[in-house]
């Protein structure tokens, strides 16, 4: 397994990153990738004021939502410039709740995926208990400002979901799906590769965009 793992320093030593796991700042390893290096991108950002990872300069414990976005932009640019014109990128980002200090449910799975919150939790202008839409603040600017195609988003349905950190009390709503958006550059649609659908050991299939992948036995 130690053979897998590089660092930043053998990526500055010029070390071939195929088929490796690179164990460094994620915007530090991408700057040093070549263009139009990857096929697929399937990643999960941390969500903004969600978990604490105990992991100095990391993502989602910024004080605001914007310096939250900007961050992750910047991480976004260079996904563009590695991923190749006929690649795509699975996004699955996830939301939080303005004013969200509300006390924790007592689950003890929740207690030990949640240590710490930002101190700036509210935004003046979203009131208290309103979604933040960060993921879709995040993709409107990746479309506007850095031209990705937000080709379809995916529902995948979780049968094993994780409870809900909102007070048990007063919540309503099951979190039982999450949203994966595919992005890709349009270089398949030029090529006709998408018309094709997914290719699989029995050649191409279409699919559809509702995902239930049910819990191993």
């Amino acid at each position: 397994m130690k053979d897998l793992i590089i660092t930043l320093e053998d990526l500055k030593k010029g070390v071939d990153p195929i088929n490796k796991i690179i164990n460094a700042n994620t915007l530090d390893a991408l700057k040093l990738l070549p263009d139009d290096f990857v096929d697929t991108i399937i990643t999960s950002p941390p969500y903004w004021g969600l978990r604490d990872y105990l992991i100095e300069e990391q993502i989602g414990l910024e004080a605001t939502l914007e310096e939250y976005l900007e961050k992750l932009l910047a991480i976004t640019s260079e996904l563009k410039r590695v991923l190749k014109p006929t690649g795509v990128m699975f996004w699955n980002h996830g939301d939080s709740y303005s004013g969200g200090n509300a006390p924790f449910s007592k689950s003890s799975i929740v207690k030990a995926h949640i240590l710490k919150r930002p101190g700036i939790r509210q935004i003046s202008h979203i009131p208290i208990k309103s979604l933040y839409l960060q993921n879709y603040r995040l993709i409107l600017r990746m479309i506007d400002e850095q031209g990705w195609i937000l080709r379809n988003i995916i529902i995948w349905q979780k049968p094993n979901h994780m409870p809900s950190c909102l007070d048990p009390k007063t919540e309503v709503y099951i979190k039982n799906k999450e949203r994966v958006r595919i992005m890709n550059l349009g270089k398949l649609y030029d090529e006709g590769i998408e018309d094709k659908g997914i290719l699989t050991p029995t050649g191409w299939k279409k699919i559809k965009n509702i995902w239930k992948i049910k819990k191993d036995k």
